[in-house]
């Protein structure tokens, strides 16, 4: 048994006596996470002195157990519902055997389902409880919510020992985000649930028989369970002692009489909701906390907490598990009227292990594709579960409407659902110190398909948080699409539609036809990554140049006359833009391939550099499978993509960025490569202008995927990107042709030549030479629009800056 938590008599000044009184709401939860974090590394502290031999890392899961079942009793105190649990504790036992009465007097009045997650196995230490630790948190008034807050937090701090065996603590994110754990907003879990059940009734009677059976198959600390309780809850029907409705002035009088002689006065449709809510989580701590939490929302109800006999369907209803590998609901099919949460993002290179494993299950094995996420089996897991018309609101991450990798998710929308809503958050924060672009997606189970999807998205750049979107107090942008429309070449447009510019692009011929498009160098690895160093003890220096060197580095060498000629010039990505490439490139490559070294030992310097780094270079793939000596580049392609003319597509960009390259230049996997046939008679130059057009970033914007605040353009989309053949034996076409080839040359002469000073004369000259551009672009593909601007389509984080754009970027 665990040894109770002897707080100091300073630690509880500190609780009862704040340094600061708080200020608000945001002052009152700011001083409660911090004693709920002092009281979780005295805990460890406690524990490490109490039990011989025990580590920190194992005692943190401990503490955080003790905390949290501290914090739920306090607030269960500061409600009325506990009373003194020591009043029920023999006055003249030792002290641990009184807090163990109290804790089980506390069960007795509250549920057994509250403080153990099975109910048939006990924990192997039982948690005593500290009365005057109660006593001193109980004075925070602490929101069913805030009990989810509290967890997240807990999950993040970490403890270790330092060289003299004493516990150091500190917040480590491994464990929230390798689980894929974050806090879900409540004004998040408001809408979703909100817009659910607003579909849900759409299409369903309003009796008590058409109440939704509602699972969340990642539940956590059960904030989507909370504001489905909320919205299920309804108008409490009082029942008295007798079983008769309680009505007008005797509620009151019946609910106090109720709770002191502990007799039911859960209404129907009260215990209705409890029964039709159904939560998954691995975590068990998490499990027991969205018990607490949808308890004490309960408890807030007129007609009282639950009584202890009512929780036990708490263990049937709220369970620890995994949805996707648990073969119980492969028979589940067609249950549930209303799924919906926020499931784990976890790619398959950082959770490799875990996506396997659901990769062996009946589920995987029909779902699975290659760069898929986690979270595209909640979705198919999720629309098995649902009944015919049932309702789908999960929110995820935008990356896979446009992601090669979905496509079976988006197939699997598109046959069994139709997609009523997506809420195309963006950028906008969403989840406290998560970055990404969100989306909210909404769809009905149905084979019928429906009449239109409404796409929503923010109006305002300025704002940072999508909490006024979701909450309505800013404005939307809504465009209505048809499933035909939605539903694009195997992907999700999320796009607005103009059928004549798109029908117009689509003529065009894919550029793969006119010559080939490859992706760049892959060193593996360029530089030292913290990653790595961080895997190999910290022996080099994050940065430290490894296949790809400074100047400076390359100096420090000392390389013979021979060595150097394994070197090349190297662009990284921030030297490349649109009609820019800079003439000197910042940075050397060690050219080392099985044509230029096949035998590392001709040049000792260049391989006692890299045996410096042989541990990480041993790693690599291809040098395990033996099919690449461990002192070459992983990837180095073809060498005559460097040395012929090309076209420089930089992957990442506000907007497509393409440079034409008449010499040799070699650039990293961050950059894609266009060589054209020698039978392909437009000029470089033409081809470099329309990919840089107005009307192919309209396309790019369509059919590329969207990250951070741009596109990445991958070889699959440039390759498949319309391009306008001339016919040179029409005058016309030639004409434009050759004015394209002049107005390409005069861009690139302008961003590479000019100086910063010449350059802020020239920036009129450079949008009037952009304009004309995109003029003869629209009139080559027969565009009804020359003035693309008068009617901009695209979303707010894709039109062009207030300022003209400045194509050479400095590196960081």
């Amino acid at each position: 048994m665990l040894p109770a938590c002897s707080i100091d008599k300073a630690f509880l000044g500190e609780l009862v006596n704040p340094a600061e009184p708080s200020a608000g709401t945001t002052g009152h939860a700011t001083e409660l996470f911090a004693v709920v974090n002092s009281c979780w590394r005295r805990t460890v502290e406690t524990f490490c002195r109490s039990i011989r031999h025990a580590s920190p890392p194992s005692l943190g899961p401990a503490a955080t157990e003790w905390v949290e079942e501290a914090v739920f009793l306090a607030t269960c105190r500061r409600r009325g519902l506990l009373g003194d649990v020591s009043d029920e504790s023999p006055r003249d036992s030792a002290r641990d055997s009184a807090r163990d009465s109290a804790r089980d007097s506390a069960i007795k009045r509250l549920g057994l389902s509250l403080f153990q997650v099975y109910r048939d196995r006990r924990p192997s230490d039982r948690l005593p409880v500290d009365e005057e630790v109660l006593s001193s948190l109980a004075r925070f008034d602490v929101a069913p919510e805030t009990l989810g807050a509290i967890h997240h937090r807990l999950l993040g701090l970490r403890a270790t020992f330092d060289g003299e065996g004493r516990p150091r603590f500190g917040r480590g994110k491994a464990a929230v985000k390798g689980g894929g754990i974050v806090y879900t907003p409540e004004w998040v879990t408001r809408y979703m649930v909100d817009r659910a059940f607003e579909c849900f009734d759409a299409s369903m009677s309003r009796d008590s028989e058409s109440r939704p059976r509602v699972l969340d198959p990642a539940c956590g600390c059960g904030a989507f369970l909370l504001a489905a309780y909320r919205r299920l809850g309804g108008e409490l029907t009082l029942i008295s002692k007798d079983g008769q409705a309680v009505q007008g002035t005797h509620v009151e009088q019946a609910v106090h009489g109720n709770r002191r002689l502990g007799v039911s006065a859960v209404a129907p449709n009260r215990r209705a909701a409890l029964e039709r809510l159904h939560g998954v989580d691995l975590d068990e701590q998490a499990v027991l906390t969205a018990r607490r939490a949808l308890w004490l929302a309960m408890s807030d109800d007129p007609a009282g907490p639950l009584p202890p006999e009512e929780t036990e369907v708490f263990f049937e209803t709220i369970r620890p598990g995994n949805t996707l590998t648990d073969s119980t609901f492969d028979r589940l099919s067609g249950t549930f009227d209303v799924v919906l949460g926020n499931p784990p993002y976890r790619r398959e290179r950082g959770a490799k292990s875990l996506l396997d494993e659901v990769a062996r299950t009946k589920l995987g094995r029909r779902w699975r594709t290659a760069r898929m996420d986690l979270w595209y089996y909640f979705v198919h897991r999720a629309i098995e579960l649902l009944a015919d018309r049932g309702i789908l609101s999960l929110i995820v991450n935008s990356y896979w409407t446009g992601g090669s990798g979905a496509g079976r998710l988006v197939e699997h929308l598109r046959q069994e659902t139709h997609v009523e809503e997506l809420f195309d958050l963006g950028g906008l924060a969403v989840f406290e110190q998560v970055a990404g672009r969100h989306m909210i997606l909404l769809a009905r189970k149905t084979r019928h398909g429906g009449a239109t999807t409404t796409i929503k998205r923010p109006d305002a750049a300025a704002i940072a948080s999508a909490e006024p979107f979701l909450t309505g107090a800013a404005q939307l942008i809504i465009v209505k699409k048809t499933p035909d429309e939605l539903f694009h070449d195997g992907r999700i447009d999320l796009e607005p539609v103009d059928r004549d510019w798109f029908d117009a692009l689509g003529r065009g011929t894919p550029l793969a036809r006119l010559g080939r498009v490859r992706q760049g160098i892959a060193e593996n690895p360029a530089t030292v990554t913290r990653e790595v160093n961080r895997r190999h003890g910290d022996r080099w220096t994050v940065g430290e140049g490894v296949f790809v060197l400074t100047a400076e580095e390359i100096e420090s060498l000392a390389l013979s006359e021979a060595e150097r000629q394994l070197l090349r010039p190297y662009h990284r990505p921030c030297e490349i833009g649109r009609y820019y490439l800079a003439d000197r490139p910042s940075r050397w490559l060690i050219h080392s391939t099985a044509e230029t070294c096949p035998d590392v030992s001709a040049f000792p310097t260049i391989e006692r550099h890299l045996a410096r780094f042989r541990p990480i270079l041993e790693e690599r793939r291809e040098t395990r499978l033996g099919r690449r000596p461990w002192w070459q580049l992983h990837w180095p392609r073809d060498e005559t993509l460097w040395t012929a003319d090309k076209i420089l597509s930089v992957q990442m960009a506000r907007r497509p960025a393409f440079a034409a390259a008449t010499r040799p230049v070699r650039v990293n996997f961050s950059v894609n490569v266009f060589v054209p046939e020698a039978n392909t008679r437009e000029h470089l130059l033409y081809l470099t202008a329309l990919l840089n057009s107005e009307p192919l970033w309209r396309w790019f914007s369509r059919h590329a995927k969207r990250r951070g605040v741009g596109l990445e353009i991958n070889g699959r989309v440039l390759a498949r990107a319309p391009i306008r053949r001339i016919d040179f034996a029409n005058a016309d076409d030639r004409r434009m042709h050759d004015e394209l080839v002049g107005l390409g040359c005069r861009m690139h002469r302008r961003t590479v030549h000019a100086s910063e000073e010449d350059r802020g004369s020239d920036d009129a000259c450079l949008e009037d030479i952009d304009r004309r551009i995109d003029e003869l672009a629209c009139r080559l593909y027969g565009l009804p629009d020359a003035s693309p601007t008068t009617t901009d389509l695209r979303p707010d984080w894709a039109r062009p800056a207030g300022e003209p754009f400045r194509p050479d970027r400095p590196c960081r």
